[in-house]
């Protein structure tokens, strides 16, 4: 958690011993209201015409599918504030059936601007990742430019953010509705700009207006209570869990702007899930940023820190008395605590080990397009590798502790830190962070006769694949 108040950071703690301080961290959805900053320094730079651009217009020699007066209304403005009328069916509401979809689809591009119509534009709120993705495609278009190059030039370079990571597809486009990575003092950066309507350091990085204007409620998630099965017919009970959650459980779901997630009392965020936030408070002039790893409701945790500790904390405008012993404990509370794990005996190897050590699977179909899966076995060995590739882009292998400490192993993809027990005779299972993601999977790996069965627990759900020896 790093708090900034009237322009100074006055705490910064870091509380997981596998996360060292200045290290980046998954945003998660918090990168779709760093996308909505990039439109609109493109808009301001003339790249784009505005908000009410419209969607296809962007992209004349596309031929579209379910293409109707509906879809040729579709503006930029629209996928800014979720209300496109598209029926993308790619949130958590539809356990992101939509999303994969699209990760599964040779062109994504096409895969969206062929989604069907569920809606006039500007009339439901239906929360989007795709949105997201289309305007970043927008703004590769537009400008000409890979997105993060624009953002490194235009908005991180003069904020002094150095480090940034932003991962992609296959073709080069990036996975805009999340996956960008930044430390956590970087994140309160950008929440400062916005706290200062858009100037930083006496220069005009985010349009003036485009603060205003991104904050300024276009949508109003309580009224968004209509789920739909595929077919586009009501789903009740999903559309009586979205009613609940939105009015009783999630915060800052007053009303939505350009990927802004608005409070009525003044204060905005930008959020992401497993516990993702930056929110600003005008009216203290403070700034919240919360990087955690967490499911289901323990997700608006940092939320609820923020109403019922944070914003209490502020006592005053004007500076208070020298706190020596405050200071003594934010300064001991930093962190992050050292990261003590014993090694136990090695137990030993069971037969199949032996059996599928270097025999590679290939893998059916399943959400996170893994595509190939191989271990190495070794009885004089305290560890066991394991390779995979995997999200289009990843090639992966790391070790995974079997005397009950975590191996750390720096991949393409991050770092992973993992360990892992055999848990029958046929079933080894894995407990894996990659750390800085927010999460932690378990993976629990069953051998059969020239085959092997994945049961993968994640942060979007639990999910069973299978694959066979090559």
């Amino acid at each position: 958690m790093t708090i900034v108040r009237n322009g100074t950071i006055v705490a910064d703690f870091y509380n997981n011993p596998l996360y060292p301080r200045d290290e980046l961290h998954v945003l998660h959805s918090v990168t779709k209201s760093i996308v909505s900053a990039l439109v609109g320094i493109a808009i301001e730079k003339g790249h784009i015409d505005g908000v009410d651009a419209r969607l296809l217009d962007v992209f004349p020699g596309r031929e579209v599918q379910n293409l109707d007066a509906r879809k040729r209304r579709i503006t930029i403005r629209d996928l800014l504030s979720m209300q496109t009328g598209l029926h993308s069916r790619d949130s958590y509401l539809y356990a992101h059936e939509g999303l994969f979809a699209l990760q599964h689809s040779e062109d994504w591009l096409q895969f969206a601007l062929d989604l069907p119509m569920a809606a006039e534009p500007g009339e439901r709120f239906d929360y989007s990742n795709i949105s997201t993705f289309l305007l970043a495609v927008i703004l590769m278009e537009t400008t000409g430019h890979d997105p993060l190059d624009f953002a490194n030039k235009h908005l991180f370079a003069p904020l002094g953010i150095d480090d940034v990571r932003w991962e992609w597809n296959s073709v080069g486009q990036p996975i805009a509705w999340a996956r960008m990575w930044l430390r956590p003092n970087d994140l309160a950066k950008l929440g400062l700009l916005y706290l200062q309507r858009g100037r930083w350091k006496g220069e005009q990085i985010v349009p003036s207006d485009w603060v205003h204007e991104s904050v300024t409620p276009f949508a109003y998630p309580p009224t968004a209570v209509d789920v739909l099965n595929a077919d586009m017919s009501p789903n009740r009970d999903a559309s009586t869990r979205s009613w609940v959650a939105t009015r009783f459980l999630r915060p800052f779901s007053d009303g939505y702007g350009y990927q802004w997630w608005l409070d009525r009392d003044g204060t905005y965020a930008a959020m992401g899930t497993s516990g993702q936030f930056l929110i600003v408070a005008p009216e203290q002039d403070l700034v919240f940023v919360a990087m955690s790893k967490s499911r289901g409701l323990a997700q608006f945790v940092p939320a609820r820190l923020f109403q019922d500790f944070v914003l209490p904390a502020v006592l005053s405008d004007a500076p208070l008395p020298e706190n020596p012993s405050a200071l003594a404990k934010l300064r001991a509370l930093a962190g992050p605590p050292e990261l003590v794990e014993s090694a136990s005996p090695v137990a030993k190897l069971p037969g199949v080990a032996t059996r599928v050590s270097g025999v590679t699977y290939a893998m059916e179909t399943n959400p996170f397009n893994t595509d190939q899966i191989r271990f190495v076995f070794d009885p004089e060995r305290d560890y066991a590798e394991l390779n995979y590739t995997a999200r289009e882009t990843w090639e992966v292998r790391y070790d995974v502790g079997l005397d009950g400490v975590r191996r750390f192993t720096e991949t393409n993809a991050g770092v992973f830190a993992a360990v892992g027990e055999w848990t029958s005779e046929d079933t080894f299972a894995v407990d894996v962070e990659l750390v800085g993601y927010s999460t932690f999977d378990r993976w629990e790996f069953t051998f059969e006769r020239g085959a092997i069965r994945v049961t993968e627990f994640s942060i979007s759900g639990d999910y069973v694949y299978a694959g066979k020896a090559e």
